[in-house]
């Protein structure tokens, strides 16, 4: 397609900026200015893109774009790229070939060219303003990016701020309800001593109330001091390799009278030398919880066991009980991190709901994980943690 002289001067006075030029200054710019084609669904320019040209269409359409969003499609005699013309500029939108086309641009350069040979001003009274305007255009797309950011952190924040209140209600309503079961315990038994209103052979069973309630609250204080502080980033991770076997035997020593109670057998299949990476009070807090929690389940003459195995590069630890099962809230728990609702146990024995997720928050520090599953008797819960 070739195009005359006259043809190019009459494209060029499309330009709005360049109406008041005269005929020679058109002619001049016409003879500088390109003839190009480009085929359909090839880009002219993309977003981002260098400036220093403004385009005329001489045939074909084109479609200014960003991303999906079409603001524009031109035809035959329509100009675009004027926002950009200066080479400080980067595009602001892209353009799209949505018909074969053939396009008239005359660049920058032009401009300058036909300033100085005419002694002329075009880029300060036509092109200046379009750079200016282009400039705020970009300034407010800026401005609404940061602002929609700053929405964005705010909602963010809401939402932790609506979870952390929800939380802080949870605990709340632990320390109103659960803490004070123990101590109910603590104060009825301790009276019936002090008022001498029960026979000696019945002050072991007293006494015994008495341990357990103490246990079950020092527990219950123990397990949301340190899910406070571990939220709180105030509890320290120290990793050592501890003996499983020696840890767990102290830990079942705390619940020897809770054991006996139930008349519950507890066997520790492990070997003896056997060794884990794990911080101390952590891993003992979840030994701890999780086996309280068998036992809690778990029906008199029952029975809960330990066995352990190396796999996959985890130290497995089961811990498997022939109590009632798991709820399937349980498993919501672990995986959602949700504090669990309190449930009563086999003899009535009362809990938070904090232990479980105390695990698993503990657990995911070092880098391994928590399950559980149902049995055809009772569940087993597996803990794994890296071999180092």
């Amino acid at each position: 397609m070739k195009i005359s002289l006259t043809q190019k001067c009459e494209l060029i006075s499309k330009l709005e900026f360049l109406s008041d030029l005269n005929l020679d200054v058109k002619e001049y710019l016409a003879k500088k200015a390109q003839l190009i084609r480009i085929s359909k669904d090839d880009l002219v320019f993309e977003k981002g893109d260098k400036g220093g040209s403004v385009f005329i269409i001489v045939s074909g359409k084109v479609a200014i774009h960003d991303k999906d969003h079409v603001f524009v499609e031109l035809g035959k005699g329509k100009t675009f790229g004027e926002y950009a013309i200066s080479e400080r500029l980067g595009r602001s939108a892209s353009a799209k070939v949505i018909e074969d086309v053939s396009l008239l641009r005359c660049t920058y350069k032009h401009f300058v060219s036909a300033e100085n040979k005419f002694k002329i001003s075009v880029l300060d009274k036509a092109l200046l303003p379009l750079i200016t305007i282009r400039e705020r255009m970009l300034e407010k797309d800026q401005l609404e990016e940061e602002l929609t950011k700053q929405k964005h952190i705010i909602e963010k924040q809401k939402q932790e701020l609506e979870i952390s209140n929800k939380t802080k209600n949870r605990l709340l309503s632990i320390i109103a309800h659960d803490l004070k079961t123990p101590f109910t315990s603590l104060i009825g038994a301790s009276e019936i001593l002090i008022n001498n209103e029960i026979d000696e052979s019945k002050i072991m069973d007293i006494l015994k109330i008495i341990n357990n309630s103490a246990k079950q609250a020092y527990q219950l204080l123990d397990n949301m001091l340190s899910w406070s502080r571990l939220n709180t980033s105030g509890l320290a991770f120290n990793p050592e390799y501890l003996n499983i076997y020696r840890e767990i035997s102290k830990t079942l020593e705390l619940y020897k009278v809770n054991v006996a109670s139930k008349d519950i057998s507890v066997s520790i299949n492990i070997e003896k030398e056997a060794l884990v990476w794990a911080d101390l009070y952590m891993f003992n807090t979840i030994i701890r919880n999780i086996f309280s929690n068998a036992v809690k389940f778990t029906p008199k003459e029952g029975c809960v066991v330990f066995d352990c195995k190396i796999e996959n590069n985890y130290v497995k630890i089961f811990i498997t009980d022939t109590g009632v099962g798991i709820p399937d809230k349980l498993m919501e728990c672990l995986t959602k991190h949700k504090l669990l609702e309190s449930e009563k146990g086999t003899e009535n024995e009362s809990g938070t709901g904090i232990g479980l997720i105390l695990c698993k928050e503990f657990i995911d520090m070092h880098a391994g994980f928590l399950r559980a599953q149902k049995n055809d008797k009772g569940s087993t819960f597996i803990i794994g943690l890296p071999l180092v």
